[in-house]
């Protein structure tokens, strides 16, 4: 259960970030913790989310898949709660992350959450 600090900061780190998604699905991979460099702890894992469309009167399905990570004490919550098979809600907001690899530009999406709840 969240304190009503916690609770006022998210709502704080929602109005900060424009960009708000809010992501439904189930987890795919268990959380792996890990330090940073700067010493501020890391969770990533990944998530499966489902969306449902009609094509010609059948019912379809389309499974897409996101890297979530979690920093500081929302990393220390979400590794504690989280769990492989689980459903869950997550609230944050998208982080493009640039790279070049083998002479090779690139971009990844990862949802970087800031509140997490089991269903």
């Amino acid at each position: 259960m969240e304190t009503a600090a916690q609770t006022v900061r998210d709502h704080r780190n929602i109005r900060k970030h424009v960009n708000k998604i809010t992501l439904e699905g189930v987890v795919l991979t268990d959380p792996k913790l890990k330090p940073l460099s700067s010493g501020t702890k890391s969770v990533v894992f990944k998530i499966c989310s489902y969306e449902t469309f009609m094509t010609k009167g059948k019912q379809n399905y389309h499974a897409n898949e996101f890297i979530v990570e979690a920093l500081g004490s929302t990393a220390d919550r979400v590794y504690r709660l989280v769990r492989k098979g689980g459903r869950y809600m997550f609230d944050g907001y998208l982080r493009s992350d640039r790279y070049e690899k083998g002479g090779k530009k690139g971009q990844r999406i990862r949802v970087r959450i800031f509140h997490a709840d089991r269903f």
